[in-house]
């Protein structure tokens, strides 16, 4: 990203790190750009019986994707027709992850509101924090 170091207090980010094809590399990203103590909040496809991630599909170095399961493309509002391709599901792996970049208190939050429609089985949000200071 082209911010500058510790730029944002806030960043949340609505399923779309699905269709990122090197998640790990943005998660690293949003750290750098987060102040000290700046949270990141994030909804994705989540397997929450899994600790691992069902990768779908994978970009190699040469450009090419290779589909490990039938391609599954979700509403894009750039690409209305097509849609954006969805690389992975998460599972709990994702918070191993988010702790090994330097997120501290790295949670999951379920919500429910009948108010606002929002159903599901589990709706999920993970939220994580970049630490005040090194330890």
């Amino acid at each position: 990203m082209s911010f500058e170091q510790s730029s944002f207090q806030y960043i949340l980010t609505f399923d779309v790190l699905e269709h990122v094809p090197d998640h790990n590399r943005a998660l690293k990203e949003f750290y750098r750009c987060l102040a000290p103590g700046g949270r990141l909040m994030i909804t994705v496809p989540f397997r929450w019986d899994s600790q691992e991630y069902q990768i779908r599909a994978e970009l190699k170095e040469s450009g090419e994707i290779v589909h490990y399961e039938e391609p599954e493309y979700h509403g894009n509002p750039v690409d209305m027709d097509l849609g954006s391709l969805c690389f992975r599901y998460f599972g709990w792996q994702l918070l191993d992850e988010l702790r090994e970049i330097g997120f501290v208190n790295c949670e999951v939050y379920t919500y429910w509101s009948e108010e606002l429609r929002y159903f599901g089985n589990p709706q999920l949000i993970i939220v994580a924090e970049k630490a005040t200071s090194l330890s």
